[in-house]
């Protein structure tokens, strides 16, 4: 099972993946950083050369490759989820929906198709209805590598006999 992270940009799905996968011995892949690298230009010359459509694409593709790996922890880009298909990819994974409050300043840095408020209010409902699984960033990573293991636990135990 592997271990996939969302949610709006700047929330620390990165950070906290990378925090995660030192802790517990597991690799870690980030799908912007993937598609950096794979094209070697940064994510705002990519969309500006090509569209947001053509990155979602790639999104979805990167992230179809790394579905078919195991026992990884994922960082997605925030839109990954508007895919119509993005259920596909995370059935049987345990996703998990990172929350946190946001400056205003972290929110004009970032590369956006809208402004940071408009693409939250439309997300936020999807993430949801993604996750049932959700961590609100707004404390030490420990707390979160907690979580993690807390979460684990239960969804690897074995269903009570009725």
């Amino acid at each position: 099972m592997n271990i996939i992270l969302i949610g709006m940009s700047g929330v620390g799905k990165t950070y906290l993946g990378k925090y995660i996968s030192q802790k517990l011995n597991i690799p870690f892949y980030d799908t912007d950083e993937l598609i950096i690298n794979k094209y070697n230009t940064q994510l705002k010359d990519l969309i500006k050369i090509h569209s947001w459509e053509w990155f979602r694409k790639e999104e979805y593709i990167t992230l179809q490759k790394l579905n078919e790996m195991k026992n990884i922890i994922i960082s997605t880009g925030g839109g990954i989820i508007e895919n119509k298909n993005i259920n596909l990819l995370f059935a049987s994974h345990l996703i998990i929906y990172i929350k946190r409050n946001i400056s205003n300043e972290i929110k004009l840095e970032r590369c956006l198709s809208k402004s940071y408020d408009e693409l939250y209010e439309e997300r936020e409902p999807i993430y949801e209805n993604l996750s049932k699984n959700i961590y609100n960033n707004d404390s030490e990573p420990n707390n979160f590598l907690n979580y993690i293991n807390i979460i684990k636990s239960i969804s690897e135990s074995p269903l009570p006999n009725k």
